[in-house]
């Protein structure tokens, strides 16, 4: 079920760990809360010793790449210097990009994330299908052949985006078109009953289309934001997912960090968290 790439990786972690997945978000609001300066330097410090807090509790880390954008260059540098010392340890990296355009653009977008050759060198990006999904092709084919993979945001956490996506079309919501879209797509290039290398982010705050999507798409991981400071909890996340919860990287952010910069109590949140999300698992 599982072929030798990012879905293989995810499975082993979440054996010897968990399925947590912990995010880096170095906002102006938490590095002021460490006690460390909103630049490139301050998010720096912060992605080091939130590594270092991981050590043997976690092993998926999910940058939000708009932080390290926000400041400039120099917080672009900090982005690739830690995903190269996330990576040297063994952790598995989703960058959470958004991204999503057009012909070479896509495949730019692509070339910039995924792959042994790109700058960035993820193990996964998030990317965004409202200029089509079929407009993704160029970052699920790179992620086909490098073995990484792409999330694509499917039903989010966030209550502003509920109008796009449960719009209706040809009978169906948009997220529910695009949950089958993927499906195909994993099935044509892993094989019927494969993980394919495309997942969906579907938010753990959960609504009333969730079981649809879930029976729509079998063969792909699900990337599960909102726990935590949005307002779910790995129980909701648990009963959400059902049967499809081993496919599940339940993701943590701002409840993880707002624990630092002390590091009793980082790991502390960590290790809870961690705890928690094995019951996806049970």
């Amino acid at each position: 079920m599982f072929p030798a790439n990012f879905c293989s990786r995810f499975l082993r972690i979440a054996e010897d760990l968990s399925p947590l997945c912990v995010g880096f978000d170095p906002s102006s609001a938490i590095l002021r809360s460490w006690g460390l300066g909103t630049d490139a330097q301050g998010a720096a410090a912060l992605c080091s010793a939130l590594l270092d807090a991981l050590d043997g509790l976690a092993g998926i880390v999910k940058p939000q790449v708009a932080f390290f954008e926000a400041l400039g260059p120099e917080g672009m540098d900090v982005l690739a210097r830690f995903i190269r010392e996330a990576k040297a340890r063994n952790l598995l990296v989703i960058a959470d990009a958004k991204r999503g355009d057009i012909g070479s653009s896509m495949e730019a977008y692509a070339s910039a994330w995924l792959g042994p050759d790109s700058p960035f060198q993820a193990d996964a990006v998030t990317a965004n299908p409202y200029l089509g999904l079929g407009a993704l092709a160029p970052m699920f084919d790179l992620a086909a052949n490098t073995g990484t993979a792409v999330f694509v945001v499917v039903r989010s956490s966030n209550p502003e985006g509920a109008s796009i996506q449960s719009a209706m079309t040809e009978g169906h919501s948009v997220a529910l078109d695009l949950a089958t879209s993927i499906a195909d797509w994993n099935e044509a290039v892993a094989g019927k009953g494969a993980v394919g290398p495309v997942g969906a982010v579907v938010g753990a705050t959960g609504c009333g289309q969730s079981a649809a999507l879930l029976d729509a798409l079998p063969n792909g991981l699900f990337l599960a934001p909102g726990i935590g400071a949005q307002g779910a909890t790995m129980e909701d996340a648990s009963k959400l997912f059902g049967s499809s919860a081993r496919r599940v990287i339940p993701t943590v952010s701002r409840s993880i960090l707002s624990a630092g910069p002390d590091v009793k109590r980082l790991r502390a949140a960590i290790a809870d968290y961690s705890r928690q999300s094995r019951r996806l698992w049970n």
